[in-house]
Order: C-alpha cells, then sequence, then structure tokens
C-alpha cells in the first residue's frame, strides 16, 4: 500500500510501541492519553490530508493485494468507504464453538443470518480496516464517549451524506480478537442503544431465543462453558440496553435540530415532530420548543412552516430564531404557491384541481398534515427578516418548493 504520511494515534501504549514506529520515515505520532477509539479517528480524521485515508488498527493484518483490489473503488465517485471482509482469530474456544452452531441453525431454518452476538461488522461497520474519501468525512465530529461504536457513528455519517459504505469479499484481513469477558457487554449494549444501533426490542428478542440456541450449539459442540459465557453476556447486554433506556440518554448528534423530522429523520439531527414516531427524540409543537435559548447551530424544516396557520408564522419563526445561536443557520423548504398557482392555470404539469389541492393544501392523510399557510420567495424572505434572520439565499428547487438558506442576526434577539 502506497503510504504519503503515517499518522500514529497512541492512546498511552507500555509495549514499545512508539520506539518501533520512530525507526520509519515519514511518521508523525499523537497521543490521546485516556482517550476513546471515538476521539482516536476523530484526530486522524483531522490530521489526514490527502484525498484518501486508511484507517488500520493494531490488532489488524491486511492480506496481500489489499489495495490493489481495492484501488478499482476508488474510481467510482459515489464511493465513500472501502471495507474489507475479516477473518477472525483468537476467539475462545467456547465462542468459537457457539458461532459454529448459529452457522448451522441459520442454515438449518434457512435464515440468512441469526444473531448471535452484539458485534456485526457488516452493518455496523468496521473502521479498523477501512480506506475512506476525506471529502464523505468532511465536518464531522465523533463524539468522544464512543469508545465503542464510534464505527457505526462514521458509517451512518458517510451514507447519510450520500456516498456508499463498500464492503468487499476479496479484501481479506485477519482480526485479532481479546476475546472479552461477558461483563463487557454491558458497556458495549449501553453504546450501542446509546447511538442508535441497538433496540430494547432486539435486545429481547435475542434474549427470549439465547436458552434455545444455547441447547442446540451443545447438542453439536457438548461444550458446557458456552451456557455460562452465553447467558452471561446476553444477561448484561439486557442490562446494558436497559440502563440506557431508562435514562432517556441518547445521542443528540452535534447541535443541529431538524423540526418536523417525521418517518425519515436525518442523520446527524436532533429529531422534533409533533407525532410519536420511530427515532424522534422530542415529540411537541414546533411553536413551543423545549430547548434553551441559542441551543443549536443548525435548523432544518422540511415541509414544515406551512402547516402553521397564518396568523402564527411570527410566533413560529421567532421561536426558532430564539433557540439557534447567534449567525447559526436555518434551513427552510416549503410550498411555492405562485408557482404552483401558474403551473395550474397553464394547466402544465398541474392538469387537474386534484393534483392542484394535493400541491396546494397538502396530503390531509392526517391532521397535523394540512397546508394553512402559502408563500412566494419575496413574502418568505420578508418575513424571515422582519423575525431576526437574515437570507443568504433562497431559490425554486426546479418544481413547486421554495429554498431558503438564512442565518440569525447577530445584533437582533426576537421575543415573542
Amino acid at each position: 500500500m502506497p503510504v504519503n504520511r503515517l499518522i500514529v494515534v497512541d492512546g498511552g501504549s507500555t509495549d514499545g510501541t512508539i520506539e518501533v514506529v520512530k525507526n520509519y520515515n515519514n511518521i508523525e505520532v499523537f497521543y490521546d492519553i485516556e482517550g476513546t477509539r471515538g476521539s482516536a479517528r476523530q484526530i486522524g480524521i483531522l490530521k489526514a490530508n490527502t484525498e484518501w485515508f486508511f484507517f488500520l488498527d493494531s490488532d489488524v493484518i491486511l492480506h496481500d493485494g489489499w489495495f490493489e483490489k481495492a484501488r478499482k473503488f476508488m474510481q467510482n465517485s459515489k464511493v465513500g468507504a472501502i471495507q474489507g471482509s475479516e477473518i477472525s482469530i483468537g476467539l475462545t474456544k467456547d465462542m468459537s464453538e457457539f458461532a459454529y452452531a448459529i452457522d448451522k441453525l441459520a442454515e438449518g431454518i434457512k435464515r440468512r443470518s441469526v444473531d448471535r452476538i452484539i458485534i456485526d461488522t457488516k452493518s455496523r461497520g468496521f473502521t479498523g480496516c477501512v480506506l475512506i474519501r476525506r471529502k464523505a468525512v468532511d465536518d464531522i465530529k465523533i463524539p468522544s464517549k464512543l469508545h465503542d461504536y464510534e464505527d457505526w457513528f462514521i458509517k451512518r455519517y458517510i451514507e447519510e451524506r450520500g456516498y456508499q459504505w463498500l464492503i468487499n469479499k476479496d479484501l481479506k484481513f485477519t482480526h485479532f480478537h481479546r476475546g472479552g469477558k461477558p461483563e463487557d457487554n454491558f458497556y458495549i449494549s449501553y453504546i450501542a442503544t446509546f447511538t442508535g444501533f441497538l433496540s430494547l426490542r432486539t435486545v429481547l428478542r435475542r434474549t427470549v431465543t439465547i436458552i434455545p440456541k444455547v441447547l442446540f450449539a451443545l447438542c453439536l459442540r457438548p461444550n458446557f462453558k458456552i451456557v455460562s459465557r452465553q447467558i452471561k453476556s446476553q444477561l448484561y447486554t439486557l442490562v446494558g440496553c436497559l440502563k440506557c433506556e431508562l435514562s432517556t440518554e441518547r445521542l443528540e448528534l452535534e447541535s443541529k435540530l431538524e423540526i418536523g423530522a417525521g418517518r425519515s429523520p436525518t442523520f446527524g439531527f436532533v429529531h422534533q415532530d409533533i407525532r410519536k414516531l420511530p427515532h424522534i427524540e422530542h415529540v411537541c409543537d414546533a411553536k413551543k420548543l423545549p430547548f434553551p435559548d441559542n441551543r443549536f447551530k443548525e435548523i432544518r424544516a422540511v415541509d414544515v412552516l406551512e402547516h402553521f396557520e397564518w396568523r402564527d408564522i411570527r410566533q413560529v419563526l421567532k421561536e426558532w430564531n430564539r433557540v439557534l445561536r447567534p449567525n447559526g443557520l436555518i434551513y427552510i423548504q416549503c410550498p411555492n404557491v405562485a408557482e404552483i398557482c401558474r403551473l395550474f392555470l397553464e394547466r402544465n404539469e398541474i392538469t387537474d384541481w386534484e393534483k392542484f389541492s394535493y400541491y396546494m393544501f397538502g396530503a390531509q392523510d392526517y391532521p397535523e398534515n394540512t397546508h394553512k399557510t402559502g408563500f412566494d420567495m419575496e413574502g418568505l424572505s420578508r418575513i424571515l427578516n422582519e423575525t431576526g434572520y437574515k437570507v443568504q439565499k433562497i431559490q425554486s428547487d426546479g418544481g413547486t418548493n421554495i429554498l431558503c438558506w438564512a442565518k440569525k442576526k447577530q445584533n437582533r434577539s426576537p421575543s415573542i
């Protein structure tokens, strides 16, 4: 693999690592004493300045030809990360035998996979051996709390920016596992729940099915250590998940708020909606947000503003302004009523009253999904200026919507 710079992030090693790496050229060492994998990854990303960079953990060995095989995928502009295929060694005998039994069980019931352990490097991602396009992680801020599941955070960040996280079976690497203790699953489960990777429903399903899985494993491999380890591991997993659920602590990704997130919340934001939906952390009316002043650096409101009565629009925009930091950015998307009317009158695209009514008045498939206010670009710009914003850019999306970017004025803090 061609190496432009070798960046070592050391968390306080005592095995002579630093002495060894100093014997090589183009080495830069950065210390992250008492840090986490999350903080170490963040340092590595900040220090890398090439178009692509490679994360390689100290317990990973690449197989021959890894980079040559990966090179062809780098030409695809849609690929943001290239991950290899893991060959695990170092698992204890009972862990290996349980894994073997579960694979056989999956084959027997003709399911592609059956839950066996909390670590799933395909859906979770694995940053111990991954080539990443620098542009795909611009502005990422990995929470330093993440000593586990920082790879899930990075993978989701890249995918939410429209890039593909590619896993190729020909890019082999060997991963040396240290064989953790069952009680380690408490912290791992807590963090997995905290990041949203793991749900209580999934953990409960695994807990209910652990006994038949263990009994099946014993039929194939009569090793009674399987019973002790797997049941203890699953119980610690359950307790860790419950602790996180009961604490109501969730990862509020950066300081960005999505208002009216609905059924498709945007990754990297705290999510608000008036309906109780999956992944919505704050169920409330957007006219009165449960946040302190100047809480967020960015607000996103797509297809939201038109759902308020016209007489309440100033109050709504002032409330959003209150929780936005000075010079913070707000992005608003809403229907362009002038364009909708033009298309209808000209019978261009909007050719009948039903389609016109849908665009103008909303789908009306649930009580809150009705349009009560209409904007054109001039009117939206004017009311934003009146309520404490400075419009940076406003344009049509080429169809029936207005796209608007504005910043909170620093010399004004409107009150309701």
